[in-house]
């Protein structure tokens, strides 16, 4: 009987046998051809990043050193001659003066690779070269590093390049975090304002959270009239500067709606005289440190919190900041809204069903939120 099955170094090999290895011999196969196209596509994709990289001039984030690496003594002549003209005050009207920093700072980076100071400073150059994208590149391969001033610097460029205040602001936090006091001037510090009267107003504005300083807002009107009205005048704590009057003080009508905010937004005269009843008695419900003041004793001092809280940010940040940008934003939002002291009235008092009922409702700290 003839058996089935072939033949393999002399010896016969039941046909089964030989089908089961002739199937591993092929995925075996097909197994080395994939891992050989794999292995030639991420051969590819790194030749491809690195044309690309030098193509655009980025540098490759692993060659970027620390700040503190030691340099040899030609390497730290070089970055001296780059520090000395891309300095942080370079002036960014006198471009052949960039463009001259640009050419010593871009050769130190090539004696120096990668060093991050002088990648800081390299940027630095083509910033007020008006290069702003190469810049970019390189605050973000030196922040890559952990160079503070580069943070800062990327700020700038999310706020004037981008537009982007939200992203602006996380970089000079973090760039304030780091050390940089450049940065710590553009951003919301509460403990600057932590002997203020109100301080969930003035980070209320800095937010332009607007809800929160409507929920008693003919009040809250009074502070804000009081550090806006401060913008008006053009000596500002320690020094005499006109720029926070023309930069920020537009009068006019943000000025009549935070008036008009302070004395309930009403809608006619009767509206008016009823709130004006009325609104010494609903500031203790709200704020019981109030007491009970008379009207004008109550808005003076809400005035001269507003008014306090404008001389801390002055001292602590600079006319131009993003500090001062965001609260003058947050002032003008709250103008521009409105509600009524009847609708402040309504969230203690729901049963009241129109303004002549605020004469009879009782206040009392019973109602306080």
């Amino acid at each position: 009987m003839r058996r089935s099955g072939t033949w393999w170094f002399g010896r016969r090999v039941p046909a089964t046998a030989y089908t089961t290895r002739s199937r591993r011999r092929r995925l075996a196969r097909i197994r080395i051809a994939a891992l050989v196209s794999l292995v030639a596509a991420i051969g590819a994709l790194t030749v491809w990043l690195v044309a690309f990289r030098a193509h655009t001039g980025e540098p490759d984030p692993e060659s970027v050193t620390d700040v503190n690496e030691p340099l040899s003594p030609q390497q730290t002549s070089l970055v001296e001659d780059c520090e000395e003209l891309a300095t942080d005050d370079l002036d960014d009207q006198d471009v052949g003066a960039a463009e001259r920093a640009v050419e010593t700072c871009t050769r130190a980076m090539e004696a120096a690779p990668g060093n991050a100071d002088v990648l800081y400073r390299l940027g630095v150059a083509q910033f007020n070269a008006h290069r702003p994208d190469d810049a970019v590149i390189n605050f973000r391969a030196a922040e890559s590093s952990g160079h503070c001033g580069a943070l800062y610097r990327l700020g700038d460029a999310a706020r004037y390049l981008e537009k982007d205040l939200n992203l602006a602001e996380g970089y000079y936090r973090r760039a304030a975090d780091c050390g940089d006091k450049r940065a710590a001037v553009e951003v919301f510090r509460p403990e600057v304002f932590a002997r203020s009267g109100y301080p969930d107003f003035i980070a209320a504005l800095y937010r332009s959270d607007v809800p929160a300083l409507n929920r008693v807002r003919f009040f809250a009107a009074s502070y804000v009239l009081g550090f806006y009205e401060g913008l008006g005048e053009q000596y500002l704590g320690k020094e005499f500067d006109t720029c926070w009057n023309t930069t920020y003080f537009s009068g006019g009508e943000t000025l009549f709606q935070l008036r008009a905010a302070e004395k309930g937004d009403a809608s006619n005269i009767a509206e008016g005289l009823a709130y004006e009843w009325v609104a010494p008695k609903l500031i203790p419900v709200f704020f019981p440190e109030q007491g009970t003041r008379a009207l004008d004793e109550i808005r003076e001092s809400a005035r001269k919190a507003g008014h306090a809280d404008l001389i801390r940010m002055v001292e602590a940040s600079e006319c131009g900041a993003l500090l001062p940008q965001r609260i003058v934003e947050g002032i003008e939002a709250f103008a521009k809204s409105k509600r009524s002291l009847f609708e402040v009235a309504k969230t203690v008092a729901p049963e009241l069903g129109s303004f002549e009922d605020l004469r009879n409702v009782p206040w009392s700290s019973s109602r306080r939120q």
